[in-house]
């Protein structure tokens, strides 16, 4: 499974999943299931596996508030707009990849603005071409999206990652210094 966050929003998925494992039958179980649900759509941007958790949700608790929350999410529910809260129509995204620090050591962000939803894949390569690292690979939304590179077990130098999608190539630089 690829994660596309690598680093303390794996470590809450693990820690929420063994919550929900060892405390099956606890209250907290729908909010900590729900949680997880809101991880994997907003963080992890995984929004086949966030459905899934919602529907599971709904299913265990149909009563629960927390139930119409995830119906909500699933696009089934209500939705509560406040009267002081006004939409406003979404801006037109360019889109934009790049990291930031750079030069960084050892852990650099890279963030990525998509126009519009796509599979994609974002790789590190070294300067010879050989792949170190696949960061990303799966569906994404359209927004912005940002990625943690921890290259601490890597040497000092110059990388280039890269975002594929359907119609998008984009390579860029980085430079770790140690």
């Amino acid at each position: 499974m690829n994660i596309f966050y690598v680093g303390r929003e794996s470590k809450a998925l693990e820690l929420s999943e063994q919550l929900i494992k060892e405390y099956s039958n606890h209250p907290l179980t729908v909010e900590w299931l729900y949680g997880q649900g809101l991880m994997y759509k907003y963080e992890m941007n995984d929004v086949v596996r966030a459905e899934e958790i919602f529907k599971e949700v709904v299913e265990k608790s149909p009563e629960h508030g927390t139930a119409l929350s995830a119906k909500e999410q699933l696009g089934k529910g209500e939705k509560y707009l406040p009267k002081a809260q006004i939409a406003l129509p979404a801006l037109p995204m360019e889109l934009t990849v790049n990291n930031y620090p750079n030069p960084f050591n050892p852990v650099t962000i890279i963030q990525a603005t998509l126009p519009e939803a796509d599979k994609f894949t974002l790789k590190v390569y070294n300067m010879l071409g050989k792949e170190v690292a696949t960061l990303f690979n799966g569906g994404m939304n359209a927004g912005i999206h940002k990625v943690n590179f921890d290259a601490s077990q890597l040497a000092s130098g110059v990388y280039v990652y890269k975002l594929i999608g359907k119609n998008i190539n984009i390579s860029k630089k980085m430079m770790l210094r140690k």
